[in-house]
């Protein structure tokens, strides 16, 4: 399988004061190194684009070199939205020919080599696809005056997650199609389901969650601490 990922760094840090998070040490690594790794060591991804901001272009340079992944070849500064980055990103990698195309939030170092892998196998049976958790609250749709409209049944909801896998030539298309508009998608399956194009979601990790404020910074500390303790002390129960 030929994949390439494309690996987003290039948000705004709002809702974490302006502190670039991607930056953050976890256990000595900067957090986009965390969430680098994972696609270096799947054999199935031939190379990483990264996508920068202006203010951490320079940094997150120097973190990937430090780390040697050999596989990150390009960086490119990213848009104004989300999807403009991923565009960006897409269009960075053409000349590779890709089949498959791997996009990934930066915020989320969690991710592991099975995801990835099994977001692959999904794609490759179903076109595109992307891991997800099944909703435990209950949820309620409000209108412009957050009166309640309506509660959805949960048993049908879904928190969706990256990495999103998808045929490489069918989303460069639907982002080239929708290029005026791309700030109103939030990720790239929504860009998908507006062409009519399918998306399978498969089982995602609890774990990979993305790190957008302070609380979910603390999460994260935990999360890889635990993780440390288990490889140092692999049959002790923690």
């Amino acid at each position: 399988m030929n994949a390439c990922a494309i690996v987003l760094g290039s948000g705004s840090s709002k809702r974490m004061g302006g502190y670039d998070k991607l930056l953050t040490e976890i256990l000595g690594d900067p957090m986009i190194v965390w969430s680098l790794r994972a696609f270096e060591q799947c054999s199935a991804i031939h190379s990483i684009v990264v996508t920068t901001s202006i203010s951490n272009d320079e940094q997150i340079r120097v973190a990937v070199n430090k780390s040697r992944l050999t596989k990150v070849h390009t960086y490119v500064h990213g848009g104004s939205s989300r999807s403009e980055s991923t565009l960006l990103g897409l269009r960075a990698i053409a000349e590779q020919h890709p089949e498959f195309a791997v996009i990934h939030d930066g915020a989320r170092p969690f991710v592991t080599t099975e995801i990835i892998e099994r977001g692959l196998r999904s794609a490759e049976l179903y076109g595109a696809a992307i891991p997800a958790i099944p909703v435990t609250d209950t949820l309620k749709r409000v209108n412009h005056e957050n009166i309640i409209v309506d509660t959805p049944q949960r048993t049908s909801m879904w928190h969706a997650q990256t990495p999103q896998v998808a045929r490489y030539e069918e989303l460069l298309n639907v982002h080239e199609h929708k290029c005026g508009e791309l700030d109103q998608f939030t990720d790239e399956a929504s860009l998908l389901e507006s062409a009519g194009i399918p998306v399978r979601v498969f089982e995602g990790d609890y774990d990979n969650l993305k790190i957008t404020t302070p609380s979910t910074l603390a999460m994260a500390l935990r999360i890889a601490d635990e993780r440390r303790r288990a490889a140092e002390f692999p049959d002790r129960k923690l």
